[in-house]
């Protein structure tokens, strides 16, 4: 799902990738209402999304009462449109998609020259419910607020570069090589032990190299980064699991968002759904 970019920013890059590559969380919005046009096109994505995914996925605008505490208390400023994720209730693999899919929004959203911000607390989630249309088998699961990034015309002016570096100094988070474990090869029979935690002397191939990077860049709750991933030498796959001593209540989301990551940096493939599930490329 990669967008053309019309947002007449210079120097910017129209994949999914470059989009991985300057995605940052931003708090601080203009006060203005989302272009006619590209809230058509956020629409249609979402439209399009939740037939793939069976979520309900939905863009919520101009409730700026949704956000009225959090923007008073400067947790943002100007927040008044999110995207709310919606989907079956009490399931985690319906969350994990929805940080999946609705990552794949906040990317497409990131083409169109808007911004975005996860949010599980900064707002008045009794409030979202209300301005969303959600079944009683249904529950919203988080929001993704989304606008026009304080100092827009200053920022669409800036070049693909100076965006990643922004990305690099935005904030902290874990390194690359903090997010995945290779599993060490016994010499018998060449069967394969758990993951170890130190990295093994078989080198892990550089598509999965690129994947996990993109994946460092992946936002979660609290910045928490849950997801690992895990690479076995003896026979070439890839797992994406939980990390246990991380493991929070939004951690299928932070799954979910994660894989999509690696998806994007390792060039295409497909994952399963769960904890442990496994990567297959093209």
């Amino acid at each position: 799902m990669v967008l053309e970019d019309n947002t007449g920013m210079a120097d910017f890059h129209t994949s999914l990738l470059d989009a991985v590559n300057v995605r940052i969380t931003t708090r601080m919005y203009e006060d203005e209402k989302i272009d006619s046009d590209l809230s058509r096109q956020l629409r249609q994505n979402i439209d399009a999304v939740n037939l793939i995914s069976g979520l309900h996925m939905q863009l919520i605008e101009n409730c700026p009462q949704v956000f009225a505490r959090a923007n008073a208390e400067g947790h943002f400023r100007n927040a008044q449109n999110f995207i709310a994720l919606i989907g079956p209730a009490d399931s985690d693999e319906a969350r994990e998609a929805a940080g999946y899919y609705g990552e794949r929004v906040v990317l497409s959203a990131v083409l169109m020259g808007l911004q975005t911000g996860w949010v599980a607390g900064s707002w008045d989630k009794g409030e979202a419910e209300r301005c969303c249309d959600i079944s009683d088998n249904e529950e919203l699961y988080l929001g993704i607020v989304i606008g026009y990034q304080e100092g827009y015309s200053a920022l669409m002016e800036e070049s693909y570069e100076q965006r990643c570096e922004t990305q690099r100094a935005h904030r902290p988070s874990k390194s690359a090589d903090e997010l995945f474990t290779v599993k060490a090869v016994k010499a018998a029979a060449g069967t394969a032990s758990a993951d170890t935690a130190a990295h093994s002397s078989a080198e892990p191939p550089q598509w999965f190299m690129d994947g996990v990077a993109a994946a460092a860049k992946a936002p979660s709750a609290m910045n928490r980064q849950p997801a690992m991933f895990s690479y076995d030498p003896g026979n070439g796959s890839v797992e994406a699991y939980i990390g246990s001593r991380d493991s929070t209540m939004f951690a299928y989301t932070d799954l979910g968002i994660a894989k999509l990551h690696f998806q994007i940096g390792a060039g295409g493939g497909s994952w399963e759904w769960g904890d442990r599930g496994t990567f297959s490329r093209r």
